[in-house]
């Protein structure tokens, strides 16, 4: 499979999370913001996980910084651009309507809340070690793994280290 076709499937990929923005995404809150976000993932081009490859290990270069902007009426205050987590989006191949494990564990430099999702598939964890372990069939909806690190202080963590596997039971 070649790159183009890889960032191919990204963009599909990535045209859902709008329509999860729309259903309130915490960390997306506007059309811009949400574009901006797809440009900076789609530069990351990375590799898709493969249904019962080897574990994917991600660290915070592959993830995107995540910013909302409040915007205020009276036009002394303007607006203000504040962090608020992490966020990556990453094709998946194999998804046949099988069962799946999804594993991910990992660790990160402060305190933050993982969400993960794939399809039909969701899990979260919070703090600075995180596992999230479920065995599932997503009926063939697993196309895309998002990942989301948020936080609530608007402080970035100086190191994230994430593994990911995509599985089938035996």
């Amino acid at each position: 499979m070649n790159k183009l076709t890889l960032v191919a499937i990204g963009m599909l990929s990535l045209s859902s999370l709008f329509a999860q923005a729309q259903g309130g995404d915490p960390l997306i809150q506007n059309q811009e913001e949400l574009e901006n976000i797809e440009t900076s993932i789609t530069q990351l081009a990375l590799a898709p996980i493969y249904i019962n490859g080897v574990i994917y290990k991600l660290n915070k270069e592959d993830f995107v910084p995540v910013y909302k902007t409040t915007y205020y009426e009276n036009p002394c205050l303007g607006s203000i651009r504040r962090f608020v987590g992490y966020k990556t989006a990453i094709p998946v191949i194999g998804d046949y309507g099988q069962n799946l494990v999804f594993e991910l564990s990992g660790r990160s430099a402060k305190s933050m809340k993982l969400t993960a999702s794939c399809g039909n598939f969701s899990g979260t964890d919070t703090g600075t070690k995180y596992v999230i372990s479920r065995n599932m069939s997503t009926n063939q909806t697993c196309e895309n793994m998002v990942l989301e690190f948020s936080v609530d202080d608007n402080q970035h963590s100086s190191t994230i280290d994430l593994n990911v596997l995509i599985a089938e039971t035996f």
